[in-house]
């Protein structure tokens, strides 16, 4: 039996695909990934258990119901992107270790936010091979489904002990690696991220309500109200240094007396 796949528009893997390792030489498509999710041999519904999504089919009908856009707004997206990073950071004198595949947008090479572009600091030249990644959990399917998707060809460690800068540029180098994924990672890694907000309906909803947060923030901008409807940050500082100072000081109570069960 071979041990690796290629992601084709024929696809139909079965169970035992889902552990091979995913041939990365094969150029594939977000929409190539949800049909042979629909044209596979495992069940739908003992698929959406093994991946954590009950809306695949959701997603893919999406996908179909209107002609390819590509993000509609003004971000210049390139390809979607699989990429492995991993955290470490001490809790409370004990080391906390992450990692894992998470999945995104990759802007073309020298696309640069225009907020990043005024407020950030470059470097001469830095600009000409930036790539900006980019969140697609509110995206519908059909603005991301011919999109290619890479494997990225580094992993990122983050050690969040270390002084902020230091931890940013440790993150940003990455290491020079080509990690391998399996199918089951593959899949899980996509579906958790476009799952971020829950069907296509459920996330819809979210945007709107988004949407009209920030229509108000902006009306209350020009009003010159906007210290009504906002929370100042000093004090959203004061509240999250107490509610962690209380949380660290329940998790030693219970670390000492055993876990408290609820009267109940």
């Amino acid at each position: 039996m071979e041990n690796t796949i290629k992601i084709t528009k024929d696809l139909k893997f079965n169970y035992w695909d889902l552990m091979k390792i995913v041939d990365v030489s094969q150029e594939f498509t977000l929409r190539d990934v949800l049909r042979a999710c629909v044209n596979s041999s495992i069940p739908m519904d003992v698929l959406c258990q093994i991946l954590q999504c009950s809306y695949i089919v959701d997603y893919w009908d999406e996908a179909e119901s209107k002609p390819f856009t590509g993000l509609t707004d003004n971000r210049d997206m390139e390809y979607l992107e699989l990429y492995w990073g991993g955290s470490k950071q001490t809790y409370d004198k004990k080391r906390c270790d992450s990692g894992g595949w998470s999945f995104h947008g990759m802007g073309r090479e020298g696309y640069v936010p225009e907020d990043m572009a005024k407020y950030g600091k470059w470097k001469k030249g830095e600009k000409k091979h930036y790539r900006q990644a980019m969140a697609i959990e509110f995206s519908p399917m059909y603005t991301l489904a011919d999109y290619p998707i890479r494997i990225c060809k580094k992993i990122y460690i983050e050690d969040e002990d270390l002084p902020i800068r230091a931890r940013i540029k440790m993150k940003d180098s990455g290491i020079d690696y080509q990690p391998t994924i399996t199918l089951m990672e593959l899949l899980y890694a996509i579906f958790w991220e476009l799952s971020f907000c829950g069907s296509p309906k459920d996330r819809d909803g979210k945007m709107n309500d988004l949407k009209s947060r920030m229509d108000e923030i902006d009306k209350a901008k020009k009003e010159g109200r906007l210290d009504e409807i906002t929370v100042p940050w000093e004090k959203v500082k004061r509240d999250m240094k107490k509610k962690i100072k209380e949380t660290r000081k329940a998790s030693k109570k219970e670390n000492k007396n055993g876990v408290q069960l609820s009267k109940s």
